[in-house]
Order: structure tokens, then sequence, then C-alpha cells
């Protein structure tokens, strides 16, 4: 019996709820409004803060000659390593698939060299 009497207390209060709105229409026309203005108020509040921690983010200061140096040639060395694994995989696939494990390795020698390099360069910049 108690899921029933739970379910008649929901109507009741229900219709209790629904008796006191139709007999003062102002006061639910107040909370309704207090409510709309006060979500409005949070999204514009929110907006505001979004934009300020935006701007803090982009306002870094600009990078040094020697870091932007770093980039140029990091991303120049990784164009090459494309363009080299592109003609690596054509000219594999015309001799023929290209499964020789010692072939591969070499690959992977070349691959890590830029690495390399760069590592040097950043604890050349670091601490030279």
């Amino acid at each position: 019996m108690e899921p029933v009497k739970r379910d008649m207390e929901l109507l009741s209060n229900s219709m209790a709820t629904y008796a006191h709105i139709k007999a003062n229409p102002e006061s639910f026309a107040l909370y309704f409004m207090m409510g709309v203005c006060f979500g409005l108020l949070m999204a514009l509040c929110l907006l505001v803060a979004g934009i300020a921690c935006k701007s803090r983010r982009q306002s870094r200061p600009p990078p040094s000659p020697e870091r932007r140096q770093l980039k140029e040639s990091s991303e120049e060395e990784e164009e090459e390593e494309e363009e080299g694994e592109e003609e690596e995989s054509i000219t594999g696939r015309r001799r023929g698939g290209g499964g020789d494990p010692q072939s591969d390795s070499g690959a992977h020698e070349r691959a890590q060299q830029p690495v390399e390099r760069y590592a040097e360069e950043c604890e050349r910049v670091r601490f030279g």
C-alpha cells in the first residue's frame, strides 16, 4: 500500500500547488521572472569569466628568437621526415613490399636522428 500512498501524496501536492498558483498569479509571475533573471545573470557571469580567462591565456610574452628558431627548424625537419617516409613507402611498394627487417631498423635509426638533434639544441639553448 506504500506506493499508492506516495502516488496520492504527489497528486495531492501537485493539485495544491496548482490551486495556489491559480489563486495568486502575481506571486507566480514574480518568482518565475526572478528565476529567469537569475539564470540570465549566471550565464552572463560565466560568459564574462570565460572571456577573461581566454584573454589571460593569450597574453603570454612573445617567444624569444632562440625558441622561434628552434620551432621553425623542428617544423622543417618534420616536413622533411614526412616527405622521406612517403618516398620510402612508394619505393617499397614498387619493390614488392619492403618486408626486410634490416631496412626497417635503418628507417627507425634515421627517424631517431632528428629527435636527438632537437634534444641537443634544446639543451644548448637552455644551459648555454
